[in-house]
């Protein structure tokens, strides 16, 4: 397991989301799966918050159980192993429908103040 603290897992994840909302702002899943190289883009950054989500300890993960932390991590093994046959409509649903909150969450969470020592904390 990576050494990176998990604060900077979380602030991966709110980068991604950022990302991800910047690259979908304004458009519809045919308009999004046409431009390519944004859509590609869009699926990577969600690989980059599922293996971030995938880092972040249990623990830590409580401390927001408004996440869906599940399936945050199911989205990148669907987009890595399933890749060709992501469903564009799903992915622009998913943006619009969870990242909004999921993104909400993640700067609580980034911004709770450490508890003391340990590898977690």
């Amino acid at each position: 397991m990576s050494r990176r603290h998990w604060r900077q897992r979380v602030a991966d994840m709110i980068g991604a989301i950022r990302e991800i909302q910047s690259l979908a702002r304004g458009r519809d899943a045919k308009q999004l799966s046409e431009d390519t190289a944004s859509y590609k883009a869009i699926l990577y950054n969600f690989v980059i918050l599922g293996e971030a989500a995938r880092q972040v300890p249990d623990d830590v993960a409580g401390r927001a159980p408004e996440i869906d932390w599940p399936g945050v991590r199911a989205m990148r093994n669907v987009v890595t192993h399933v890749y060709f046959g992501v469903d564009a409509a799903r992915v622009v649903a998913t943006i619009e429908a969870d990242l909004p909150a999921t993104l909400e969450a993640l700067e609580r969470l980034a911004a709770i103040p450490d508890s003391g020592s340990g590898p977690s904390s």
